[in-house]
Protein backbone atom coordinates (compact mmCIF):
# COMPACT_ATOMS: atom_id res chain seq x y z
CA UNK A 1 0.00 0.00 0.00
CA UNK A 2 1.60 3.73 -0.86
CA UNK A 3 2.08 6.09 1.55
CA UNK A 4 -1.10 8.25 2.08
CA UNK A 5 -3.56 5.72 0.46
CA UNK A 6 -6.59 4.92 2.69
CA UNK A 7 -8.17 1.39 1.59
CA UNK A 8 -11.80 1.63 2.17
CA UNK A 9 -11.97 5.42 2.83
CA UNK A 10 -14.63 7.32 4.69
CA UNK A 11 -14.18 10.59 3.89
CA UNK A 12 -14.15 13.01 0.92
CA UNK A 13 -10.56 14.25 1.28
CA UNK A 14 -9.80 11.02 1.44
CA UNK A 15 -11.31 9.83 -1.68
CA UNK A 16 -9.22 13.51 -3.24
CA UNK A 17 -5.58 12.17 -2.48
CA UNK A 18 -6.48 8.45 -3.46
CA UNK A 19 -7.93 9.67 -6.65
CA UNK A 20 -4.57 11.83 -7.05
CA UNK A 21 -2.50 9.15 -5.91
CA UNK A 22 -4.18 6.56 -8.08
CA UNK A 23 -3.60 9.07 -11.02
CA UNK A 24 -0.12 9.92 -10.34
CA UNK A 25 0.14 13.18 -9.81
CA UNK A 26 2.10 14.98 -7.66
CA UNK A 27 0.56 17.59 -5.91
CA UNK A 28 2.74 20.27 -7.44
CA UNK A 29 1.05 18.66 -10.98
CA UNK A 30 -2.40 18.93 -8.93
CA UNK A 31 -1.61 22.95 -8.14
CA UNK A 32 -0.47 23.60 -11.92
CA UNK A 33 -3.63 21.96 -13.38
CA UNK A 34 -6.01 23.24 -10.86
CA UNK A 35 -4.81 26.78 -9.57
CA UNK A 36 -5.22 25.67 -6.25
CA UNK A 37 -1.70 26.09 -4.28
CA UNK A 38 0.29 23.13 -3.32
CA UNK A 39 0.08 23.65 0.82
CA UNK A 40 -4.19 24.68 -0.20
CA UNK A 41 -4.63 21.23 -1.64
CA UNK A 42 -2.19 19.27 1.39
CA UNK A 43 -4.97 21.10 3.72
CA UNK A 44 -8.10 19.67 1.28
CA UNK A 45 -6.89 16.23 1.40
CA UNK A 46 -6.16 16.32 4.95
CA UNK A 47 -9.89 17.44 5.69
CA UNK A 48 -9.13 21.00 7.58
CA UNK A 49 -7.15 24.22 7.42
CA UNK A 50 -4.01 24.33 9.31
CA UNK A 51 -2.97 26.74 11.90
CA UNK A 52 -3.75 28.08 14.87
CA UNK A 53 -7.62 27.43 14.78
CA UNK A 54 -7.45 24.40 12.07
CA UNK A 55 -11.23 24.38 10.69
CA UNK A 56 -13.08 22.24 8.37
CA UNK A 57 -12.83 22.34 4.41
CA UNK A 58 -16.04 24.75 3.52
CA UNK A 59 -18.14 22.02 0.89
CA UNK A 60 -17.96 25.03 -1.49
CA UNK A 61 -14.33 24.67 -1.89
CA UNK A 62 -13.95 20.38 -1.85
CA UNK A 63 -17.33 21.07 -4.93
CA UNK A 64 -14.53 23.17 -6.87
CA UNK A 65 -12.18 21.04 -6.35
CA UNK A 66 -13.95 17.64 -7.07
CA UNK A 67 -15.04 19.50 -10.55
CA UNK A 68 -11.69 20.10 -10.98
CA UNK A 69 -10.39 16.67 -10.80
CA UNK A 70 -13.51 15.29 -12.91
CA UNK A 71 -12.28 17.72 -15.51
CA UNK A 72 -8.78 16.62 -15.62
CA UNK A 73 -10.26 13.21 -15.32
CA UNK A 74 -12.10 13.92 -18.67
CA UNK A 75 -9.46 15.65 -20.36
CA UNK A 76 -10.33 19.09 -20.20
CA UNK A 77 -7.25 20.64 -19.25
CA UNK A 78 -7.42 22.74 -21.79
CA UNK A 79 -11.24 24.99 -22.53
CA UNK A 80 -11.91 28.16 -23.63
CA UNK A 81 -15.55 29.54 -23.59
Amino acid sequence: MKRGFVENPKYEHERARNWRMRNRYTREQMSELTGFSVSHLADLENGCYRGDQAHPIEPLTMMRYRLCCAAIDKGLTEWDW
